[in-house]
């Protein structure tokens, strides 16, 4: 193609077709930038490509992580949803009716039992390695980076802060208790035991049922923001959907 181009330059001047031979120089100009545009053009398209497959493929993972992460919370909430029925089993059967029997020693147990909260964030941090900018539409980005850097990190205080409230407390109370297996808030919920040393003078401390009142306020909480967390993990999913729909059409 190029000998081609030089063959009708050539003849051009040796016949003194200037005019001629300036006009053609001049769609020849023009013929090679339209040719650099499309290369370019077709440049763009390839990266355009495979900046859309990374996306996808990011956000894919980061939706796999949420469908985990919301199963995971259920099941926390199912956790503290068990504790509670514990506290109030033995706020108004221990405490208030002053009646015992062996089977309320799980439910001491059980009221010291937290769920630990822990998320997949394997996504999310792919997503930060490649840089958020990755995501194109900035609503879906900004409720990305809402959820992980700020929902997430809400919930983990206050899991936090429970926990510790708890540990604080529970010193006053571990003395009039005999934990059979051994006090640990990784033993399963109603397999472990935990037998008052003294049961009538337990029946009648109200720091205790005070205590488990208090810990029922914190459960409450840990389940109020889970919920929260949860609806806002499955409003993601489906912005992440109708995003990659519209990335199809």
């Amino acid at each position: 193609m190029i000998k081609f181009f030089r063959r009708i330059r050539q003849k051009l001047l040796s016949e003194n077709k200037f005019s001629k031979y300036i006009l053609y120089a001049i769609a020849e100009i023009i013929l090679v930038v339209i040719g650099i545009l499309i290369a370019l053009q077709i440049n763009n398209w390839n990266e355009e490509r495979k900046r859309a497959a990374l996306e996808e493929k990011i956000l894919l993972e980061i939706k796999d992580d949420l469908k985990f992460n919301i199963e995971k919370a259920k099941k926390e909430i199912e956790i503290e949803q068990t504790v509670i029925t514990s506290i109030n089993l033995l706020s108004s059967k221990f405490f208030e009716q002053k009646e015992y029997d062996e089977g309320l020693d799980k439910h001491f147990n059980n009221c010291f039992y937290w769920p630990t909260a822990s998320w997949k964030l394997s996504g999310y941090e792919t997503l930060k390695s490649q840089g958020v900018a990755l995501v194109q539409s900035e609503e879906l980005r900004s409720t990305i980076i809402d959820l992980y850097e700020i929902q997430y990190n809400e919930l983990a205080e206050i899991i936090r802060t429970t926990e510790g409230y708890s540990a604080a407390s529970t010193v006053l109370v571990h003395a009039n208790l005999e934990y059979q297996l051994g006090y640990s808030n990784k033993i399963p919920l109603n397999i472990g035991a935990a037998k008052p040393i003294h049961t009538e003078a337990l029946k009648n401390n109200t720091e205790f049922y005070g205590l488990m009142t208090f810990w029922r306020v914190l459960r409450l909480e840990g389940i109020r923001i889970r919920k929260k967390t949860i609806t806002y993990c499955e409003d993601l999913i489906v912005q992440i959907d109708d995003h990659l729909k519209k990335q199809i059409q």
